[in-house]
């Protein structure tokens, strides 16, 4: 369990605490920080940035002032430097954390929520929320009634509790947001959709796809390479290969995405399949989340050379084009990278 669960959940009893202040002892604040992006997570970052590490020093010693616990001599050296570390970074949670160690007076709080975003990581987010209210020793008030839209929208059931509005008229889209009413004060609108605008391939991580024919043997299954141009066919099973080269850097909580022509589909299991050779292969389960146009795999970590490979049925007839497969970090998106750079589209035929 994370240090910052921990205490959100009050479970640092003095015995806990004391045990967690003894582990943290030897953290340093480390090398100057690295860049991240507006919806990068602090908290989830590289071991070795500088502001995550004052993160957990900082929170250290609140826990500790909070149980009557004296912080040893190295920590205590430390605390200066993650202070000001945390007061030159941006973030929002950063700046929260410093408020409820005392260390930023509680009337910039409206800073410090006004620069919270809707795209910000969740663990992130709710920490500054909490935080910020702790200090201020407040519950949150009420919500005011939300406005309704003018134009072809319909109002959407939300697990999230907040109102969500779909557009509906597929020949044209809206071109700015009409209230039917006056919106009640700080109400916020966030806008949700796809876009086809380019992006950057930003990571030194290298995707190659391949798409494999199956054929049944007495042996096990044999794999044909489905050479470029070459037809599908829906009466046919195929390994779709995905390989990852990360170099020698470890890239953490990463999400591999792969796009899929309509009526294809994953199997979701591979019934114990073996690859036919000297010594037969089990193939290793599949392990695929499924999405509207394709599907994608947890990549935990990334070091080295991953290979995923999942089993494939194409069930509709046409031709197609899909965008290349996608790899991005989940805590920082804007760190992704392509297959094949992200500058070509991959054609598929199914016949």
């Amino acid at each position: 369990m994370s240090l910052w669960m921990m205490h959100e959940m009050g479970l640092p009893t003095k015995t806990l605490a004391e045990s967690l202040v003894a582990d943290a002892a030897s953290l340093e604040v480390g090398s100057a920080p690295r860049k991240q992006g507006v919806t990068s997570s602090v908290l989830l970052a590289d071991g070795q940035d500088s502001v995550t590490r004052s993160m957990a020093i900082g929170l250290t010693s609140v826990v500790a002032a909070q149980n009557g616990i004296a912080l040893p001599a190295q920590l205590q050296q430390q605390l200066p430097q993650a202070w000001a570390a945390l007061r030159a970074s941006p973030a929002p949670v950063a700046q929260a954390l410093l408020m409820l160690a005392g260390e930023l007076p509680a009337t910039q709080a409206d800073a410090v929520l006004s620069s919270v975003r809707a795209d910000m990581p969740t663990m992130d987010r709710a920490l500054t929320l909490v935080w910020v209210q702790k200090k201020l020793g407040g519950s949150p008030a009420a919500r005011p009634p939300v406005a309704a839209l003018e134009g072809a929208w319909q109002q959407m059931d939300s697990r999230s509790g907040q109102p969500v509005w779909r557009w509906t008229d597929a020949k044209a889209l809206p071109e700015q947001l009409k209230l039917a009413q006056a919106a009640p004060a700080g109400t916020v609108a966030i806008v949700q959709y796809d876009s086809r605008a380019v992006e950057a391939h930003s990571l030194d991580v290298g995707i190659e796809r391949r798409i494999l024919r199956m054929k049944a043997g007495s042996k096990g299954y044999t794999m044909e390479l489905v050479k470029p141009g070459e037809a599908l066919r829906t009466d046919e099973l195929y390994m779709d290969e995905i390989k990852l080269k990360a170099g020698s850097a470890t890239h953490r909580f990463g999400l591999l995405e792969v796009a899929l022509p309509p009526g294809a589909m994953v199997e979701s299991t591979t019934w114990g399949m073996k690859l036919a050779g000297d010594e037969p292969v089990q193939l290793e389960r599949a392990r695929h989340v499924e999405r509207r146009d394709g599907y994608a795999v947890p990549i935990e970590p990334l070091s080295g050379e991953v290979v995923v490979r999942h089993l494939l049925r194409f069930g509709q007839k046409g031709s197609y084009t899909l965008p290349p497969s996608r790899f991005h970090r989940m805590y920082q998106p804007e760190q992704k990278a392509f297959e094949g750079g992200g500058k070509n589209m991959r054609t598929l035929k199914v016949e």
